[in-house]
């Protein structure tokens, strides 16, 4: 009976998919792209950034207009199969692959308009655009925005799940500078979403865009470059032998987020290790401000950590040449390039500041990295510990003064961003007790967090597909905000056109 089931539910999916396909060939125009599963292109279309979730989907569209955009969505609902939009394919759990096979994937990454308007300093920027290309195409005007430092992720979901960056303590997040967009909505119409009007979809998309519409573009703030910026690095090398220690470190490290660190200071923590290797810990960041500052920023928590870096490095250098270095071994210009996938697990905590973590929980989480041996075929984990939120001389910083009501996102209260990453060794494939792993160390957090009676939270931007969709709603957006975008959901798509595992 259950294969009979199944293999209906497939025959089902293969009609209506066909159905999707005859209506879109009869209706794109040449500036977009129907990708099948019978295309050649079809591999090279669906494969994910992240290889340990790969997803097939029924087909996808690479839309050049907005015109295309909409008849894909009205194509789709004709035929009940679930809108999944997609930008840069950089989401870990492969959402943008629709999160489970048979989606159909709307694909923005041809949409690279921009335009800067000198009187409000506002960008509108195209859904398809990286951040890279998007630093490069604001510093023709000498502007800047807050965003991540991977040059290859699409601001379609990193501006609509947090976007978080170093200059976000300075200037706020990603989502937080959205003014106005343009979207497909699920009844297939073309929008725009403002302050005076949709400013309910406004609200829903600036947090949980992938529920509610395709966007097809972003109006957003803009700022002045900063004149130069201090990257910095302590190495504190292997403190495998001092447990007690690492634990006044992350403590340390609390405190000066909170009240000590400034908002033009990016800075974060990171405890890794590879597979037999030694346990490490880093200090790093950047100062959006004069090198002679650095010392008299940072020297407060130097003097409270209780040992010292076996080395350190600095470099003074422009805006653009550290976006340039914090991407690493990515190019700031994407275009016509293709980023290496990985194999990973990701998960994230964020700490707030209405209750910082006791030196309870710090001593479980710093006893399960000394004590617990990296599973089989991982490679190496991290936990990058971002100081997220706080406050400096009695004011706070932009990310935390943000109004909470203002968009959908969650997480305000923040006061550490803590993501945890675990690494494969084997490409394309992930090992079980990987999961297991990173769900116990993280636990060593959240349980304890959970037994003291505190709130405890998430970030959107590193998602965690094993989360249900419920729990992924509690932890990303909290009681009231998941109640208001289910209401939205109901008013701006009740037949759930935008649907994946963690859609309202």
């Amino acid at each position: 009976m259950l294969l009979l089931t199944a293999v209906a539910c497939l025959l089902n999916t293969v009609v209506a998919a066909g159905g999707l396909q005859s209506c879109l060939h009869t209706r794109l125009s040449p500036a977009s792209t129907l990708v099948s599963p019978s295309s050649a292109e079809y591999p090279n279309a669906t494969v994910s950034n992240n290889l340990s979730w790969q997803y097939f989907a029924s087909a996808v569209v690479f839309v050049g207009s907005a015109e295309d955009a909409a008849i894909a969505v009205k194509c789709a609902a004709a035929s009940k199969i679930p809108v999944t939009p997609r930008g840069g394919r950089h989401s870990y759990a492969s959402f943008g692959s629709g999160g489970r096979n048979g989606s159909f994937v709307v694909d923005v990454t041809r949409l690279q308009s921009f335009s800067y308007d000198p009187k409000t300093t506002y960008a509108t920027v195209g859904a398809g655009f990286r951040l890279g290309n998007l630093a490069l195409a604001l510093d023709a005007h000498g502007r800047a925005t807050p965003h991540g430092t991977c040059t290859f992720v699409g601001i379609g979901g990193h501006a609509t799940c947090g976007g978080y960056g170093l200059t976000s303590r300075l200037w706020g997040l990603l989502v937080d500078q959205i003014v106005r967009v343009t979207a497909v909505t699920a009844a297939g119409d073309v929008v725009e979403a403002s302050p005076s009007k949709h400013s309910d979809l406004l609200w829903a998309i600036s947090g949980a865009a992938p529920s509610f519409a395709v966007v097809l573009s972003f109006t957003i703030r803009t700022y002045p470059q900063p004149a130069s910026t201090s990257y910095f690095d302590f190495d504190f090398g292997n403190f495998s032998d001092t447990p007690s220690l690492a634990v006044k470190a992350l403590l340390a490290f609390q405190s000066f987020a909170a009240t000590s660190a400034p908002p033009e200071l990016g800075t974060q923590f990171t405890v890794g290790r590879s597979a037999g290797g030694t346990l490490g810990l880093r200090l790093s960041g950047v100062y959006y401000g004069v090198e002679t500052a650095i010392p008299t920023v940072i020297q407060p928590l130097l003097d409270a950590i209780p040992f010292s870096p076996i080395s350190n490095t600095s470099k003074l250098q422009g805006y653009m040449a550290s976006v340039a270095f914090l991407g690493g071994d990515d190019p700031v210009n994407t275009t016509g390039r293709v980023e290496s996938p990985n194999t990973a697990y990701e998960k994230s905590i964020i700490v707030p500041t209405s209750a910082p973590l006791s030196e309870e929980t710090w001593t479980k989480f710093v006893e399960f990295a000394f004590n617990t041996p990296v599973p089989p075929g991982i490679s190496s984990y991290y936990w990058q510990i971002d100081a997220f939120g706080g406050s400096y001389r009695g004011k706070r910083t932009a990310m935390a003064a943000f109004p909470s009501d203002a968009n959908a996102f969650g997480g305000r209260d923040g006061l550490l961003l803590m993501q945890h990453g675990t690494y494969s060794d084997t490409s394309g494939s992930y090992p079980a007790g990987g999961h297991a792993f990173a769900n116990s160390f993280a636990g060593t957090i959240t349980e304890t967090v959970r037994t003291e009676g505190k709130k405890i939270e998430a970030y959107q931007c590193y998602v965690d597909p094993l989360l249900s969709a419920d729990e992924a709603h509690a932890l990303y957006f909290g009681h009231e905000k998941t109640h208001k975008l289910k209401a939205l959901k109901h008013k701006w798509d009740p037949a759930r056109v935008f649907d994946y595992p963690h859609a309202f």
